[in-house]
């Protein structure tokens, strides 16, 4: 089971907010002791990320999530960010890299949300942008991004951010790394 001291990336007023409570998800406790230490006893990843929402609510610094997805699972349609009962989240970067070779057959992988109670493209990148290998940004070649800097305007409460294929199955790489970047706002 690992440790992991969030002293250093915590505020005095982040710190000060914290109270302790028993992680109901996973043995292990999230304890505060007069603002010098905030420690998580974290079994799994998942776990972690279902917490921290709670304490962080009003965090200022984005949140990562780095991970990869098989193509298979792009187009069945893959929860990047799942749903979090009363926050939403607001998207404030990404990469997207295609692993094992060029992405092709598609015409668009896509990061998706909701705002407005309606589904919106947040991020639109063109299969020709993800060759193998390639750190597609948002400023980079065959990216639209969601107009007037909406792509990065906060999502809807208790709403995903998903990942998708526009047009036919991605093939030829085997996976997709979604890097992305973003906050979570109480609702």
């Amino acid at each position: 089971m690992a440790i992991r001291n969030l002293q250093s990336v915590l505020t005095d007023a982040e710190r000060d907010a914290v109270v302790p409570i028993k992680n109901p998800l996973a043995p292990g406790v999230i304890y505060h002791r007069g603002g010098d230490v905030l420690q998580v006893y974290e079994p799994d990843a998942a776990a972690w990320r279902d917490i921290l929402p709670t304490y962080l609510a009003n965090q200022t610094r984005p949140l990562s999530l780095r991970q990869s997805f098989t193509t298979a699972q792009w187009n069945a349609g893959v929860t990047l960010l799942a749903a979090l009962a009363g926050f939403k989240y607001q998207l404030v970067d990404f990469v997207l890299t295609a692993v094992g070779g060029a992405a092709a057959t598609a015409t668009s992988v896509r990061i998706t949300g909701v705002q407005a109670t309606s589904t919106v493209q947040l991020v639109t990148v063109a299969v020709a942008a993800l060759t193998r290998s390639t750190a597609v940004k948002p400023n980079s070649a065959n990216v639209t991004l969601l107009a007037d800097g909406a792509w990065s305007a906060p999502c809807d409460a208790n709403t995903a951010i998903t990942g998708t294929v526009d047009n036919n199955n991605l093939a030829t790489a085997t996976a997709i790394i979604a890097d992305l970047q973003y906050l979570i706002i109480p609702a």
